[in-house]
C-alpha cells in the first residue's frame, strides 16, 4: 500500500510572508508582538526556523510509517461527488494525511481494469513560502507520479487553487489545471437579501481554530461569527477559549450558531447567506489554508471583504475595488473594514462582478470535463450552464466508506 503524507493541515506554519518577518511581528499562533529589541527579534528567527524544521522533519518522518489502512474508511471524511458514471468521472478533496489522493488513494485498486478520472481539489495550499511545494504538495506530487505509473487507465487532474500550484504539478509531469474551489460556490444559494438590514460592521464565518485568526476581528465594533470545531484535543481547548473571548464582547460580537454540549452546532447555508445579509463586510484572516469557500460566499451574498495577505488561493476572484488585504493586526483589519464601508458600493455590482469572473472559470472548467467525456468515448454533456447551483459548492460530504458505497454501488447498477 502507498505511503501517505503525514503533516495534518492544522499543523502548518500559521503566519504569512518571510521566516524573519513572521518571527519578528506576530507569535506562534499569529498574535502581534510587542515591540523586539534586536537580540529578542533574532531570537524569534531562530525559534521560527527550529519550528519550520521540526515541522518538516515531522511531516517526513510520519510519512515513513503512516499507512491507509482499511479501517480508517469508516472515519475519514471527504468532500466528493460522482460528475460522470459512463466514463466515471469522480470529484473529490484533498483533504486527510492518510488519503494524499482523495478517494483515488482509497479506491483506486478497486477501479484499476476501468477507465476512471479523478478530479483532485486541495483543500489546503500546496505552495511553500519561498514558492515552491511545501509538505503537502511534495506528497501529493510524489503519490500522483506514483498512481499514474501504478494505474494506467486511470486520469488524475489536480484542480489546483492557484496559478503557481499548477506550475508546481505539471513540473512533474502531471495534468493540472487552475479551478479554484470557488468556481463551485452557488450564486442560487449565497445572494444579496433585501429582507435583511445591516447590523454589523464584519461577518467572519471560519473554523474556531488558531490558524483562522479570530482576534484580528477584535477592534471591530460590531461582529457577526459563524464557525464550528473539528480536531484534536487541544485544538478543541483553544476553540472554546475562542469562543469564551467572543461572547465576553456580546452583544456586539455575536456567535450566530445554535449550540449543544457547549459546541457550535452546523448552519444550513440558507441561514449563513442570512447572517452574510446582516453584516457590511466579509472577513478571511488567515495566513494560509486552501481556497477559502467563505470569501467567495460573502462575495455571491454582495459584501467587499477584507483579507491578511495569505497563501491559498482565495483571492484569485478578488478586486481591489471591493476586496482589501491587509497585514495581521487588529487596527489594520479595523480600519479596512471602515473603508470599505465607506466606499458603499453597491451589493448587486459586488455580485455582478465577481459573478463574471467565475462563469468564465466554470466554462474552462465544463470545457475540461467534456474534453474527459470525449476522450474515453462518450458525447459531450457539460455546460453552457452550471448544473451544480442547488447544492452550496462541489461535492458533497460523507466517510469514504459511504462514498466509496455510492461509487461501486452506482457502477454496478449502470453495468
Amino acid at each position: 500500500m502507498a505511503l501517505t503524507y503525514s503533516r495534518l493541515p492544522d499543523q502548518a506554519a500559521v503566519i504569512g510572508e518571510s521566516s524573519a518577518q513572521k518571527a519578528r511581528n506576530v507569535d506562534l499562533v499569529g498574535r502581534p508582538h510587542k515591540q523586539l529589541s534586536s537580540s529578542q527579534a533574532k531570537l524569534r528567527v531562530v525559534l521560527a526556523n527550529l519550528t519550520e524544521i521540526q515541522d518538516n522533519y515531522l511531516g517526513y518522518a510520519q510519512s515513513l510509517w503512516c499507512r491507509f489502512r482499511e479501517k480508517d474508511l469508516a472515519s475519514l471524511g471527504n468532500f466528493a461527488q460522482i460528475l460522470s458514471t459512463s466514463p466515471l468521472i469522480v470529484f473529490t478533496s484533498i483533504n486527510d494525511h492518510r488519503l494524499p489522493l482523495g478517494l483515488a488513494s482509497a479506491i483506486g485498486a478497486k477501479l484499476a481494469d476501468r477507465r476512471a478520472t479523478f478530479v483532485l481539489s486541495p483543500a489546503w495550499s500546496l505552495e511553500a513560502a519561498g514558492g515552491g511545494p511545501n509538505i503537502l504538495g511534495r506528497n501529493v506530487r510524489r503519490h500522483a507520479v506514483a498512481y499514474q505509473r501504478r494505474f494506467q487507465k486511470h486520469s488524475l487532474i489536480i484542480a489546483c487553487n492557484t496559478t503557481r500550484e499548477s506550475e508546481i504539478m505539471e513540473g512533474a509531469g502531471l495534468q493540472a489545471h487552475l479551478i479554484n474551489k470557488n468556481t463551485t460556490v452557488s450564486e442560487k444559494i449565497f445572494r444579496p437579501l433585501q429582507s435583511e438590514t445591516i447590523e454589523f460592521d464584519a461577518v467572519y464565518n471560519a473554523r474556531f481554530h488558531r490558524v483562522k485568526r479570530h482576534f484580528l476581528a477584535e477592534e471591530i465594533e460590531r461582529v457577526a461569527y459563524i464557525g464550528y470545531c473539528a480536531g484534536r484535543r487541544q485544538d478543541l481547548d483553544y476553540a472554546l477559549g475562542t469562543i469564551a473571548s467572543i461572547r465576553a464582547r456580546e452583544p456586539r460580537h455575536r456567535i450566530f450558531n445554535e449550540f449543544a454540549d457547549r459546541l457550535p452546532e452546523w448552519m444550513a447555508p440558507d441561514k449563513v447567506n442570512a447572517v452574510y445579509n446582516r453584516a457590511a463586510v466579509g472577513l478571511c484572516l488567515s495566513a494560509i489554508e486552501g481556497a477559502n469557500v467563505a470569501s467567495m460566499e460573502y462575495l455571491l451574498a454582495g459584501l467587499p471583504v477584507v483579507s491578511t495577505h495569505n497563501r491559498g488561493g482565495r483571492d484569485v476572484f478578488f478586486d481591489p475595488e471591493y476586496c482589501l488585504s491587509v497585514r495581521p493586526d487588529p487596527r489594520a483589519v479595523r480600519d479596512a473594514v471602515d473603508a470599505l464601508k465607506a466606499r458603499a458600493i453597491p451589493r448587486d455590482y459586488v455580485r455582478a462582478r465577481s459573478l463574471a469572473k467565475v462563469q468564465r472559470a466554470r466554462a474552462r472548467f465544463l470545457d475540461l470535463l467534456n474534453e474527459c467525456l470525449t476522450r474515453d468515448g462518450s458525447k459531450s454533456r457539460f455546460g453552457p450552464e452550471w448544473p451544480f447551483l442547488d447544492q452550496p459548492k462541489l461535492g458533497g460530504w460523507a466517510t469514504v466508506r459511504d462514498h466509496s458505497a455510492q461509487i461501486l454501488g452506482q457502477l454496478e447498477r449502470d453495468a
